[in-house]
């Protein structure tokens, strides 16, 4: 399953998105307000999420910006 907005696409995770959420968690925007992650930190949260899904049935989608398809982020529902 997927949403989607007129400018975001909430999906879930997919395996090319390892690099790109490594690279938001390296933002020094981001780690201005939240602990930064490694790469293999942040993998290990992708890996969490994921079992989570399993488990559950919710919990943090991987959030695309439309125009371009880049991962922007995540979004918790």
């Amino acid at each position: 399953m997927k949403l989607e907005s007129e400018r975001l696409i909430l999906r879930p995770w997919r395996q090319d998105d390892r690099k790109p959420f490594a690279a938001i968690n390296a933002e020094p925007d981001v780690v201005r307000y939240l602990n930064p992650l490694t790469d293999e930190q942040s993998d290990a949260m992708l890996d969490r999420i994921d079992l989570h899904f399993e488990h559950h049935g919710w919990g943090f989608w991987a959030l695309e910006e439309k125009a371009s398809g880049a991962l922007i982020g995540l979004c918790g529902l």
